[in-house]
């Protein structure tokens, strides 16, 4: 039986490391790019989206069914609506809560969400 040692300086692995770091920071910036570019050729397609959205956006304000809002709700919000009591206004309440319009956006014209690699990047197995 035949054993092979290799011998790997410390030095070398840390450049390895780092040469690897750089590759993923890279390629990341190469699918922003990429991602940005096929965003500006198809401007009027995604205006197209967006516009049709917003204006099923408006019939849901609109409409005087309960299930409609809520639906705009769920669609439209991050978060629950956080009430606050505004004593020195009498019974008045402030309202708030984070919005997703730009996420419900990208949604619509296809960008990937913040927390994936655009196609094509997707890490490979390193052992």
């Amino acid at each position: 039986m035949t054993s092979v040692t290799v011998v790997v300086s410390l030095r070398a692995c840390v450049q390895l490391r780092d040469w690897h770091n750089e590759r993923d920071t890279l390629l990341g910036e190469i699918g922003s790019v990429q991602a940005v570019n096929q965003i500006h050729r198809d401007r009027a397609a995604i205006e197209q989206k967006v516009q049709a959205q917003v204006a099923r956006w408006r019939e849901l304000v609109a409409s005087a069914e309960v299930g409609d809002g809520r639906q705009l709700l769920n669609e439209m919000l991050e978060a629950p609506l956080r009430f606050t009591p505004l004593p020195e206004r009498g019974k008045v309440y402030e309202f708030a809560a984070p919005v997703a319009t730009g996420k419900v956006i990208a949604g619509l014209i296809g960008y990937p969400p913040e927390d994936t690699s655009p196609t094509g990047f997707e890490p490979v197995f390193w052992p």
